[in-house]
């Protein structure tokens, strides 16, 4: 299983190696030729793999189906993550409070219907850098809303915000006066927003 903080440790070690022979001049390693050949291979990368991922469809890839009893990717109570492909949370029966959904490279599915909330407030953030981001909400449950985006579209319970720096901000009517309440923060730099009811 790959996980993000081996691979950033991986990253400074091999630029550490590298700045360190290039000081014993064993290598010839320049700032100005790293950044010339990084940015075109990072956009490589990114671009092969919105193609794959758009080719093998939703029904082909890879989700991680989170609930209760499953235990699967569990980090440091309510917090997933995954760098390359999707994540697709149920959280029927599963305390809600705290729940943290961060993907790199892929769409985040979350059901929160039939989840357990606490009483007052539940809070519940979700990242992507490249990727959709779903969020479906429990029908009894009043919420607030903080979702925002660089490029993409954003639809939060029939509000909508489409172009570049999108942002919604949004309370239900009753949520000031509610004893029990859902706040909910979405971005994504690359793609769609989408929370709705179930």
């Amino acid at each position: 299983m790959f996980h993000t903080k081996a691979f950033w440790g991986m990253i400074l070690l091999a630029l550490g190696v590298l700045l360190l022979l290039g000081n014993f001049d064993i290598i010839y390693f320049s700032w100005h030729r790293f950044w010339h050949l990084f940015w075109p291979i990072l956009l490589i990368v990114i671009g092969l793999y919105i193609i794959w991922n758009r080719m093998v469809g939703p029904e082909k890839s890879s989700f991680i189906s989170i609930n209760c009893d499953s235990g699967a990717m569990k980090q440091d109570g309510n917090r997933y993550t995954r760098t390359f492909g999707d994540i697709h949370v149920d959280a029927k029966d599963m305390e809600i409070d705290g729940l943290s959904v961060s993907v790199t490279f892929g769409d985040t599915h979350i059901n929160l219907s039939g989840g357990k909330l606490k009483p007052e407030i539940n809070t519940i953030g979700v990242s992507s850098t490249f990727g959709d981001i779903t969020v479906v909400l429990p029908n009894n449950v009043e919420v607030s809303i903080n979702a925002a985006n660089t490029f993409g579209d954003i639809t939060a319970l029939g509000r909508t915000a489409s172009g570049m720096s999108n942002r919604i901000v949004q309370k239900t009517d009753g949520y000031d006066a509610a004893s029990t309440k859902l706040d909910i923060g979405a971005t994504t730099t690359f793609g769609d927003i989408k929370i709705f009811r179930a």
